[in-house]
């Protein structure tokens, strides 16, 4: 049986949702474990790929807690691409404010929103990418998020490098290329 190349990038595709998506609460436990501490975050280089407890945002209209810039791998190639959004209903988290606009936050194990506690709640991670396009990550509360956070799930929204690799006029990679593709002439 052969599979067409589309069928194996989304299956890929779907495999690394499901990946990040488990490690999701794995880091979150672990965040709660350790003393909160924030990290700067501007500069493309070697990263800790701890979970920073300490850099919740709140937005009390919603009632959504939320991070964007949290750095997935250890050497992105590009912060506009490989970061990602998170955002957790209210409801799960417990968080005491840090006086300069974000929270420390930690799981709410009784907490319930609908059908959903924070152990149970299902990952809704959107896939922007027509055609293996590359998609930004998210810099600030997108719109539309609410009515999935209001449902007891958790959103997540990663910046994905795609299929084009080009070159800027001095023949340097523009980063956002996926890897796979190579220098097109």
């Amino acid at each position: 049986m052969t599979l067409s190349r589309k069928l194996k990038l989304s299956a890929l595709t779907l495999l690394c949702a499901n990946l990040l998506a488990s490690q999701v609460p794995v880091l979150a436990q672990e965040a709660n474990n350790q003393e909160a501490s924030s990290q700067e975050r501007t500069t493309v280089g070697q990263y800790s790929l701890t979970f920073d407890n300490a850099a919740w945002q709140y937005d009390e209209a919603n009632d959504i807690y939320w991070q964007v810039g949290v750095v997935y791998v250890a050497n992105p190639a590009s912060l506009d691409y490989e970061t990602l959004g998170i955002y957790v209903p209210g409801a799960y988290l417990e968080a005491t404010a840090n006086g300069d606009g974000t929270y420390t936050a930690s799981v709410k194990a009784d907490a319930q929103v609908g059908q959903f506690t924070a152990a149970t709640a299902p990952y809704v991670l959107p896939v922007n990418t027509p055609g293996f396009n590359d998609s930004q990550a998210p810099t600030w509360l997108a719109d539309g998020i609410a009515s999935y956070t209001q449902a007891g799930m958790i959103y997540l929204q990663p910046g994905i490098r795609g299929r084009d690799n080009t070159t800027d006029s001095q023949g340097q990679e523009v980063v956002g290329g996926a890897p796979w593709g190579g220098h097109r002439p």
